[in-house]
């Protein structure tokens, strides 16, 4: 069943789902970013507009992600992996995917998505309570305030909600199970051989003479990379001193502004314990029959009769009248309008009058507020000035960036602009763009640097801004042209390389000679003979396997299954040049019978993978029908990286 499991998710599994499902396809799930009208609109859905900023924004922000959680990752692979045309694909698929939502009326409550932020443990304090100061912190950090987020929030929601409409509900056959099974779960048995390049390589020589001619005739594949050192001077937030004085009326300032966010963050999280009475409208009794009993119920409690006994009495509820008609703890939200109306309207300890829902008359009792008490400014006095200052320097930060953008523009040099803002100017090691690392790792430094105004004339970038805050402008300091390396530090990457041209030239004879072979009928010994190597025999392998490697095992799944008297044998090269001759001896089907829970998960497998693939065609016939219209033109990848 494992197997199975790991076969579905695997390569190998795609390819063979196509005789059953088509493959599974990962839609893209990219946040919404409100832009600007004045930026340059790159789609448009439906007449709905996606701007560039969005896209921009967006790409900035997976790819932050991906440097926090893989700080190592290759600054090429990041940029060429996650790209505007990539992240314009995903935003296109999710504004059809909103369209479909709108036209189904799906839709969530700012309270539902309000109570989902209170729930989230990033926002909690180190005691477990949420803590309005770490959600206000983290949505400044996006570039969003406390509406947008919920607002964003709500939409996202409402994307899984109608995505979930079409993937959860497809489902798969047993039939397809087993077919499955059969395919994934089987095991081969293989006799092979191979002739490695490295191991012919390894007989032959490159005298001095060869080395030479290659050298010479090769000459464009040995030269040292062109090599850079710049000059930057650098704006660091996290580096600005800031020495201002924080009055006690701006600090008061801004804990008015935490207080009004903490008090409504809290009203929508307050819980009150309640308790209620039914008296239920059914076949037995009519609306005016439940309005004289309601009414005689509240008769009884004015008359001083205990609450919680008489609901165990007389309340229609029999998953409440047990426990005297006890709710627990209820927020906004999880109540009947009606209900939720009367018991937010009570003060502790009061009956409200008989309310009216679709199941009766209710008579609801608050028991009890359950409130969180408020810091006090004291409380929060270190927090506040802390983050005053901050944002203080990250003011000055701002100040500074812009004038040393000006200062940039106006001088030719980086020495007034240094002066003038208290910088230091800094220079780099040698750099080479083959392969960045250090200033050069950052996309928009290369592509500043590979300007004619920085390599001809010397002149100072724009203003650079990373995705770390930091703010920079540089200038080419000094070039060192590439140039040829002495032979003696090639020479062996010469040698290898004619031995190795050599082993493929001896290769390809053999390859020639072992197919001839075969066509004669030898067998996988005298072939062995032939080439000069072993034939190894492999046990119960399965597409899984990695050994003895991916090309083999690929070739083994794809010979037919042995004739009782035939054994094809298939001689082929893997990529990189080994010889081999393979053939299947033996073939066993997989599809050992299963409980039924292991049924259930094999079936809930292949249901994802179908509910993936409606998800495909339902996008898929979503673009066909709707209007999209996608202005390449100014989806700039320089501009927008």
């Amino acid at each position: 069943m494992q197997s199975f499991r790991k076969f579905i998710r695997g390569p190998v599994g795609m390819v063979l789902l196509v005789l059953f499902v088509v493959p599974f396809i990962i839609t893209g799930f990219y946040g919404y970013f409100e832009s600007s009208g004045s930026a340059d609109v790159v789609a448009e859905v439906e007449g709905v507009p996606i701007y560039g900023r969005q896209v921009n924004e967006r790409v900035q922000q997976m790819r932050q992600q991906v440097r926090q959680q893989s700080p190592d990752v290759d600054p090429r692979l990041l940029d060429s992996f996650i790209n505007a045309e990539m992240v314009l694909e995903g935003l296109i698929s999710n504004e059809l995917i909103a369209l479909e939502a709108r036209r189904a009326d799906m839709a969530v409550s700012e309270d539902m998505a309000a109570r989902m932020v209170y729930e989230v443990p990033q926002f909690r304090d180190e005691n477990g309570q949420f803590s309005p100061d770490m959600f206000e912190r983290f949505v400044r950090s996006q570039g969003m305030t406390q509406r947008s987020f919920i607002s964003n929030l709500r939409r996202e929601l409402v994307l899984n909600q109608a995505r979930s409409g079409i993937q959860d509900t497809d489902f798969a056959l047993p039939a397809e199970v087993s077919e499955q099974r059969r395919l994934a779960e089987q095991r081969r048995d293989i006799r092979y051989l191979r002739k490695s390049v490295a191991e012919v390589g390894a007989g032959h020589d490159a005298t001095d003479q060869e080395i030479s001619d290659w050298y010479e005739a090769n000459q464009a594949s040995f030269l040292s990379p062109e090599a850079l050192r710049l000059q930057y001077l650098v704006v660091d937030p996290a580096q600005v001193d800031d020495s201002t004085e924080v009055s006690e009326e701006q600090i008061a300032a801004e804990y008015e502004v935490r207080r009004a966010a903490m008090e409504q963050v809290a009203a929508r999280a307050e819980r009150r314990n309640a308790a209620h009475l039914l008296v239920s409208i059914n076949d037995e009794r009519n609306e005016a029959q439940a309005q004289q009993r309601i009414s005689s119920l509240q008769d009884r409690l004015n008359m001083g009769e205990d609450f919680a006994a008489l609901a165990k009495e007389a309340s229609d509820d029999i998953s409440t009248a047990a426990a005297g008609g006890d709710l627990g703890p209820v927020g906004r939200g999880d109540l009947p309008e009606s209900m939720e109306q009367a018991l937010f309207a009570l003060e502790e300890g009061e009956v409200s009058q008989p309310v009216r829902t679709d199941s009766g008359y209710h008579l609801v009792k608050l028991s009890s507020v359950r409130t969180r008490d408020l810091p006090a400014m004291e409380d929060s006095r270190e927090d506040i000035i802390r983050d005053l200052h901050r944002r203080a320097a990250e003011m000055k930060a701002v100040e500074m960036a812009d004038r040393l953008e000006e200062l940039a523009f106006e001088h030719s040099d980086l020495q007034t602009p240094a002066a003038e803002l208290g910088l230091e100017i800094q220079t780099t090691d040698w750099l080479t763009l083959a392969s960045p690392t250090g200033l050069l790792a950052e996309a928009e430094v290369r592509e500043a640097v590979v300007s004619p105004a920085l390599r001809d004339q010397r002149l100072n970038s724009e203003l650079i801004q990373l995705a770390d805050g930091r703010s920079l402008v540089v200038r080419i300091d000094d070039i060192r042209p590439a140039a040829p390396m002495p032979i003696a530090e090639v020479s062996d990457r010469i040698r290898a390389a004619i031995q190795r041209e050599k082993a493929l030239a001896d290769i390809d004879g053999l390859t020639e000679s072992a197919r001839q072979a075969v066509a004669e009928g030898k067998g996988l010994d005298a072939l062995a003979e032939l080439v000069g190597a072993q034939v190894v025999e492999q046990k119960d392998l399965q597409r899984t396997n990695v050994e003895p490697s991916a090309e083999v095992v690929r070739a083994a799944f794809r010979a037919p299954r042995p004739a009782q008297d035939d054994t094809k044998i298939d001689v082929m090269r893997l990529a990189n040049g080994d010889l081999i001759a393979i053939a299947v001896v033996a073939v066993r089907d997989g599809g050992v019978e299963l409980d039924e829970t292991q049924q259930a998960m094999a079936l809930a497998e292949l249901g994802a993978v179908e509910g993936s693939r409606s998800l495909r065609h339902a996008l898929a016939l979503l673009r066909d029908t709707s209007s999209i219209d996608v202005y390449e033109s100014r989806l700039n990848p320089a501009q927008l990286d």
